[in-house]
């Protein structure tokens, strides 16, 4: 049967459900299928802090699963979303992987609350990849995802968030003018990390 490798910060060795993990280098993962061929499955790129020519490709990610998932409401228009991301640059803390960008996180430092978190690749450990850098470091984390979106909520619930209740609906973003935004009128379920 076939598990995955991957190369991490964990150390040599670690090995836990079917994964082992191997320093490689700073927080650049390596993963591969366990078959003996060594093919290799997904290079994860290091995580950096983004530029300005970063946003067009982390405004698709968001625009790409907004198209994409049937039960969400486009609240701005594509164009909106990409000038948030240049928006944010120098208030938050934010990191994104690849080049061109696979996936990023927006972090308020002053409240540790993750506002945005989109990968392009699911299932390949670049959430993982880019939640490990905002984790180091802090004792605590929050965020708000959908109710609909229960595949994020396994993935939350797996690195350690817990479900504090839901919320009701509000601003995506104090980045953003609320004028501009269409309700989705989309409930949201807070969850937090603590180390």
């Amino acid at each position: 049967m076939a598990g995955v490798w991957v190369c991490g910060r964990a150390g040599c060795g670690t090995r836990f459900a079917g994964v082992a993990r191997f320093a490689v280098s700073d927080f650049a993962y390596l993963e591969r299928e366990e078959a003996g061929d060594g093919r290799v499955m997904a290079a994860l790129a290091p995580v950096r802090r983004p530029v300005p020519a970063d946003a067009p490709a982390m405004a698709g990610i968001v625009n790409g699963w907004i198209d994409a998932t049937p039960w969400m409401v486009r609240d701005l228009p594509p164009e909106e979303i990409e000038a948030l991301m240049v928006k944010g640059m120098p208030v938050r803390e934010i990191w994104v992987s690849g080049d061109p960008v696979e996936g990023y996180i927006s972090v308020e430092v002053e409240t540790a609350h993750i506002w945005g978190f989109y990968c392009a690749r699911r299932g390949q450990g670049l959430g993982k990849h880019l939640l490990d850098q905002v984790k180091a470091g802090r004792d605590f984390l929050s965020l708000n995802t959908h109710v609909p979106n229960l595949a994020a909520q396994r993935f939350y619930i797996r690195e350690g968030f817990r479900a504090v209740g839901e919320v009701e609906p509000g601003p995506a973003s104090p980045l953003s003018e609320l004028e501009a935004r269409v309700p989705t009128g989309l409930r949201e379920l807070r969850m937090e990390w603590r180390r």
